[in-house]
């Protein structure tokens, strides 16, 4: 399995995720949490299968909630780059800053 690196804003997209899940329910909260890590280690599993979005970027969606993760295969560094954690109703474009 290749590494995971998660660009330092991912924490902000996942700590606004889970307060708006929070205010629904503590346990859908963690739920969320627990499927965006999974969907992360999708993408570090096997990233070549997720598609390209925008130049060499790729997405992998979460099955249970509305959310993507965004990253780039760094091969050089035999790494997964993850830029960005973001609702799918969300522009599509947004995460396109960080790059």
């Amino acid at each position: 399995m290749i590494n995971l690196r998660i660009h330092p804003e991912v924490a902000d997209d996942l700590n606004l995720a889970k307060a708006w899940y929070l205010e629904i329910d503590p346990e859908l909260a963690e739920s969320f949490l627990d499927e965006v890590y999974q969907t992360m280690e999708l993408a570090q599993v096997a990233p070549e299968q997720y598609s390209r979005i925008y130049q060499h970027y790729r997405r992998v969606l979460c099955h249970r909630f509305p959310y993507k993760v965004v990253f780039e295969i760094d091969e050089a560094a035999q790494a997964v780059h993850v830029l960005a954690v973001s609702h799918t109703g969300q522009h599509p474009d947004r995460w396109k800053r960080r790059i």
